[in-house]
């Protein structure tokens, strides 16, 4: 096995997360990203090639914290106020579906584990997994710390190939649909044209966050 300083671990991290962008562009996202890179880990670790610890050693993993709250912000300030609006319904049920299953977790599971291990399994994604990780290591939780990491993997393994399959479809579908559209002859193309140039310029002159 092969000895890294700080700055060759860090930079094998990020060629790991570049290598799994890369497979999962290839492979037009039916492996995820971050299921990619972390099966070459898997594999480079196996194999004697990297140590177990070369994202400990990496130092990235205390910018971990940093780095979601910019993404939060980033996540916030992109958000359309109008497509929001306009997508109410969705807000909707993805609001009712995430009460549900929290009221679920913490007056159902709780009571055949303890409370805090039912919070620990709090539906989300990365950035709350963090959030439950640190403050489950602050109590001295370490089991509940290697909870969320296995939601989190099972929620990567099994959840995100499914969702990408299931946009693939969606997307297949509407540019199907889109094509048929486009071949009508009952819409002539020039009125067709000019709406999408009017269209175009009066996005713009819009914010494209508050738009």
């Amino acid at each position: 096995m092969f000895d890294f300083d700080l700055i060759q671990c860090g930079l094998i991290v990020l060629f790991l997360m570049v290598a799994g962008e890369v497979i999962s562009h290839k492979l037009k996202a039916i492996v995820p990203s971050i299921l990619a890179s972390a099966v070459l880990f898997l594999i480079l670790v196996w194999s004697n090639v990297l140590p177990a610890s070369v994202i400990q050693d990496s130092g990235l993993i205390h910018l971990t914290t940093i780095a979601m709250m910019f993404v939060i912000l980033g996540m916030g300030i992109s958000t359309n106020i109008q497509e929001l609006l306009a997508n109410w319904r969705v807000v909707a049920l993805a609001a009712i579906s995430y009460i549900i299953q929290t009221l679920f977790i913490i007056v159902i599971i709780s009571y055949v584990y303890d409370l805090n291990t039912a919070i620990g399994g709090l539906p989300g994604g990365a950035a709350v997994a963090l959030i439950v990780q640190e403050q489950a290591r602050s109590m001295g939780h370490e089991q509940i710390v290697l909870l969320s990491v296995l939601l989190l993997s099972v929620q990567g393994l099994v959840a995100c190939p499914l969702v990408s399959w299931m946009l693939r479809k969606e997307v297949s579908s509407s540019l199907r649909l889109m094509n048929d559209k486009g071949t009508d002859d009952s819409v002539p193309l020039e009125i067709t044209n000019t709406k999408a140039a009017s269209s175009n310029k009066k996005r713009s002159h819009q914010s494209p966050y508050w738009s």
